[in-house]
């Protein structure tokens, strides 16, 4: 009896496979579009700040990009790599603007203009007081030597026309002479001239 024997078609394996870079990155690394996109989007927010309504718009782009990469099959690959990078670059963006470029309604720095402004108000200390007396400048020049107190308040009260109202913010506090009454974690109450922290006058610092 003669045995015929047909040869059976082998099969790949997915791993011997050699799909395209963008079809290998989704399948693989998944994740690696995602994490690109959202340092992207923090680096690019944190130096060309966008309104929000931008970003958006640019997760509502990337949505769409995504629903024609995937009918498109295949070679939708791509394009969903990209859709993703911008869906998580916006994301980044948002996120950003939150923490770091969104200001509170209650925060202090909005009753603040760029002259000093008298304020009152109450808060209690994140610091322990410092007594400071001035450095004598190597040139010879007098100054006066007066100490002075330092410390950080947290506000939590604004005195207003209509009276007390809640407050956020941190303050950079510097009262004359030396106080030794209030210790870190006690409650204050102060007046006095507040303004903005000057920013960075040398160009190289951060």
């Amino acid at each position: 009896m003669a045995v015929i024997v047909e040869p059976v078609p082998t099969v790949a394996h997915p791993r011997a496979q050699n799909p395209a870079p963008a079809r290998h990155i989704l399948l693989w690394m998944p994740l690696l579009p995602i994490a690109a996109g959202l340092v992207l989007g923090i680096a690019f927010d944190r130096h060309v700040p966008m309104p929000w309504p931008v970003h958006l718009a640019a997760f509502a782009l990337a949505g769409a990009v995504l629903l024609l990469a995937a009918r498109k099959t295949p070679g939708g690959e791509g394009p969903a790599i990209l859709a993703l990078v911008l869906a998580a670059a916006a994301v980044g963006g948002i996120r950003h603007q939150v923490d770091f470029w969104r200001v509170p309604p209650g925060h202090v720095i909005n009753r603040l203009g760029p002259e000093p402004t008298l304020v009152r108000l109450r808060g209690r200390l994140l610091t322990e007081p410092r007594i400071r007396v001035p450095e004598r400048p190597a040139y010879g020049i007098p100054v006066g030597r007066e100490p002075y107190t330092s410390f950080t308040l947290e506000a939590d009260q604004v005195l207003t026309r209509r009276g007390w109202a809640p407050a956020e913010g941190l303050l950079r506090v510097r009262v004359s002479g030396a106080v030794e009454q209030v210790r870190q974690t006690d409650r204050v109450e102060i007046y006095g001239q507040a303004r903005p922290i000057d920013g960075p006058r040398n160009p190289g610092q951060p």
